[in-house]
C-alpha cells in the first residue's frame, strides 16, 4: 500500500502505483543510489527501466566504510545501462552486506557486482548473496553474480541464475575471484558464451586477481549441493594463469549434467589448481566428458 511523491518541491503529490505491494518507479538516473551510508535496508520496490542501473552502492572510487546494508525483495527490471545491484567500488571498511530475495532481469551488465576489480586486499567481509533470481542478464556484455577479490568469505546461497533463451551478451552463473567463499544450494543453468567462445560456465572460480596479470590465492573455496545444468561450457571451472594466482576448492555433492564438460581445471606456468572431489553426480556432459 505504498505511495510516492511525484514532485520535488512544494506540497507533496502522492501517487499510489503498486504491483504486488511493490511501489513501481523508473528513473532518468539510477533507481537507487547510496554513498557513504550504513545501517539501512532497502526493501520491496520495483525499479523498472532506470537509466544507470538498479541499485548503486557507492559512486566514487574507492568507496569506503559502507556497512550493515540489506537489499531485499526488490524487482530490478531492464535498466538501460549498467548493473542490477552494483557495489563495484567497495574497498576497505565495507562489511555486513546482504542481497536477499531480489528478482533481477535484462541488465546490460552483471546482475550483482560486489567489490572493486582492481582491489585485491580481502577486507570486504561478511557478505551474503542469497535467494536471488537472475534472468537474462548480461545482454550487453557479461551477466552473472560477480564476486571480486576483496570480498573474502562471501556466501552465495540458493540463487537461481539462468537464460530463458539465447540472447546477446554472455553469462556465467557465478564468478568467484575471492578467497574463503561458500557456493551452496544454487541452480545455474542455460548460460551463454561470448562472441569469442569464452564464458558460459555455471561456476567460474579464478585466481586472476585484477585481470591485468596480478593474481591472488583463491583458497578455501567450498562448492557443494549446487545444480548445474545445460551450460555451453564447463559446469564448474577453476582457473589460475596469472602470476601469483592459485585456486584451491572443495567440490562435493553437486549435480552436474548436460554441460559441455563437467569440471574443468586449468592452469599455466606452474600455478596451483587443486580440487578435492567427493560424491558429485555427473551425466551427459558432452563432448568433453565429466572432468
Amino acid at each position: 500500500n505504498e505511495k510516492f511523491n511525484t514532485v520535488t518541491s512544494g506540497s507533496a503529490v502522492w501517487q499510489a502505483e503498486t504491483t504486488n505491494s511493490h511501489t513501481v518507479f523508473a528513473s532518468s538516473g539510477a533507481g537507487f543510489v547510496a554513498h557513504g551510508k550504513s545501517f539501512f535496508t532497502l526493501k520491496g520496490f520495483t525499479i523498472t527501466n532506470s537509466f544507470f542501473g538498479g541499485v548503486n552502492l557507492g559512486i566514487t572510487t574507492p568507496t569506503l566504510f559502507m556497512h550493515d546494508i540489506t537489499i531485499q525483495d526488490m524487482n530490478i527490471i531492464s535498466p538501460a545501462q549498467n548493473h542490477g545491484i552494483w557495489a563495484g567500488y567497495m574497498e576497505f571498511g565495507c562489511y555486513n552486506i546482504v542481497f536477499n530475495n531480489n528478482y533481477i532481469t535484462n541488465t546490460p551488465l552483471e546482475a550483482i557486482y560486489l567489490g572493486h576489480f582492481s582491489y585485491l586486499a580481502p577486507t570486504i567481509t561478511n557478505c551474503t548473496i542469497i535467494d536471488n533470481t537472475v534472468v537474462n542478464c548480461g545482454i550487453g556484455v557479461q551477466g552473472d553474480i560477480d564476486v571480486k577479490p576483496g570480498a573474502s568469505g562471501c556466501t552465495v546461497l540458493r540463487n537461481h541464475v539462468y537464460r530463458s533463451g539465447t540472447t546477446a551478451g554472455s553469462t556465467c552463473g557465478v564468478v568467484i575471484a575471492a578467497p574463503n567463499c561458500l557456493i551452496e544450494g544454487n541452480n545455474f543453468d542455460h548460460e551463454d558464451k561470448d562472441s569469442l567462445g569464452d564464458w558460459g560456465f555455471g561456476i567460474y572460480v579464478n585466481g586472476e586477481g585484477n585481470g591485468m596479470g596480478s593474481g591472488i590465492a583463491v583458497t578455501n573455496t567450498i562448492i557443494h549441493h549446487n545444480t548445474i545444468n545445460e551450460n555451453p561450457a564447463a559446469g564448474i571451472r577453476l582457473l589460475a594463469t596469472a602470476a601469483g594466482g592459485s585456486v584451491v576448492a572443495d567440490i562435493h555433492d553437486n549435480s552436474i549434467f548436460n554441460n559441455t564438460s563437467g569440471i574443468e581445471l586449468r592452469s599455466s606456468n606452474g600455478r596451483l589448481v587443486l580440487a578435492t572431489l567427493c560424491q558429485n553426480g555427473f551425466s551427459n556432459n558432452n563432448p568433453d566428458g565429466n572432468i
